[in-house]
Order: structure tokens, then C-alpha cells, then sequence
């Protein structure tokens, strides 16, 4: 189906520039849920198109590829007239030396922010029992106050940020409950692409089964 750039052409009838119009109806009807991959056109409904009054010309998500300038990853700059810019940016290897990957930021007149997205968290009971996940297959109870949480994806690298923390039981127990990730001299034993380890306990450091544990990684 045919595509006129101009349209409707001055220099012709009215009646001469029904084709034309009609032909760039037919055009956006039947392309406008279709999206071109390599040499493919894929059925991707990307946007919409008559479909419905809340739904017609709103996109149902973003492709957005690395942005480098010269082979190197750069920050773009805010242009006339914007407030902000939202793009994706190749790490380089001194800010992720285990996994340069493709990472979101956005930026106004102030500075630039990484945008860190949860790539993995879950809240789950003193048995391991999870009340909510995202990317989380199981969390095993392996002792009093220790957990693995095992990811359903595994993350890019083991070199990703960890948010922790824990509820008490009761009022009985000594000081408020504590989560960390579980220390040693190996990364490997207590963190990993698949898996984290975390340990709850009071500030003594004496183990406790909390009432609830959650745990967030980010980045990486």
C-alpha cells in the first residue's frame, strides 16, 4: 500500500486527492500495529490505532538503543526548549568492569541519574515463604536467620547493589532485626548471578528468625 508524503496536493482536484487520501488511510490502518525487524514486519501492536478513544495514538512501549557518540558511550545534552531527556547508555568499563550493559538515565538541567530499575526483590515470612516477588523463583531457609534467595533470571553480574532489612517477631525480641547480605572472604559463597544470601540478626549479631524479610537488588 502506497504512502503520499503530500497530501492532500494543492495543485489537483478535490476528487483527484480522494486517492490519494484514501490510499494513506488504507496505509495507516493496516501498518499502524506493525512494526519492521531487520527485513521482517512483526505484529507487535507497539501503538495503537483505532482501537479505541482512550487508547488511539498512545504507544504501549519504547525501543530505546544504546546512545554513543564516536563508539564512545555520552551523555546528550538538554536542548532548547526541553526539560529533560530520558535515553539508554552503554556502561563503560570503569563504571561496570564485570558487565558493560545497556543501562537507562535520564537527565534535566541539574544532572544525570541512573535510572536503577529492580532487577530482583521479595518479601517472604521467617520459613522462607515469599508474599510478593519479581524475578525470585524460591528463598530457602538454610538456619535460624539464614536465607538464600534465588533469582528465576540471573542478574548480569554478582557486582549489583543490595537492599535489605527485616521486621522482629515480637517485643521480646532483644533489639530491632537487622538484614544483610552474608559476609566472607569468598563473593561467590554468599552472592552470585543466580543467587544472594542474606543474614538476619540483632545488632549483637545473634541470629533471629524475623517476621518479614525483604531484599532488593539493583543494578549490576
Amino acid at each position: 500500500m502506497p504512502w503520499n508524503s503530500t497530501a492532500p496536493v494543492g495543485s489537483i482536484s478535490v476528487k483527484a486527492n480522494r486517492t490519494i487520501l484514501q490510499q494513506n488511510t488504507t496505509y495507516i490502518e493496516t501498518t499502524m500495529g506493525t512494526s519492521i525487524v531487520g527485513t521482517n514486519t512483526v505484529t507487535t501492536r507497539d501503538h495503537f490505532w483505532n482501537v479505541g478513544s482512550d487508547e488511539d495514538g498512545r504507544h504501549r512501549f519504547m525501543q530505546s538503543p544504546a546512545f554513543t557518540v564516536g563508539g564512545l558511550p555520552v551523555d546528550p545534552v538538554v536542548g532548547t526548549g526541553m526539560d529533560s531527556v530520558m535515553y539508554s547508555k552503554l556502561k563503560l568499563a570503569a563504571e561496570a568492569v564485570a558487565q558493560q550493559d545497556v543501562q537507562p538515565f535520564f537527565r534535566n538541567a541539574s544532572a544525570v541519574m541512573q535510572i536503577l530499575g529492580i532487577r530482583a526483590c521479595a518479601v517472604f515470612d521467617a520459613t522462607g515463604v515469599i508474599a510478593y516477588s519479581h524475578n525470585v523463583s524460591s528463598v530457602v531457609r538454610t538456619g535460624t536467620g539464614l536465607y538464600t534467595v534465588n533469582f528465576t533470571t540471573n542478574l548480569p553480574s554478582p557486582n549489583y547493589l543490595v537492599s535489605c532489612n527485616a521486621m522482629r517477631q515480637n517485643s521480646d525480641q532483644d533489639l530491632p532485626v537487622i538484614g544483610s547480605v552474608a559476609s566472607g572472604n569468598v563473593l561467590a559463597n554468599a552472592k552470585s548471578v543466580s543467587f544472594v544470601k542474606i543474614v538476619t540478626s540483632n545488632r549483637g549479631g545473634d541470629l533471629l528468625n524475623p517476621l518479614q524479610t525483604w531484599v532488593m537488588c539493583y543494578g549490576g
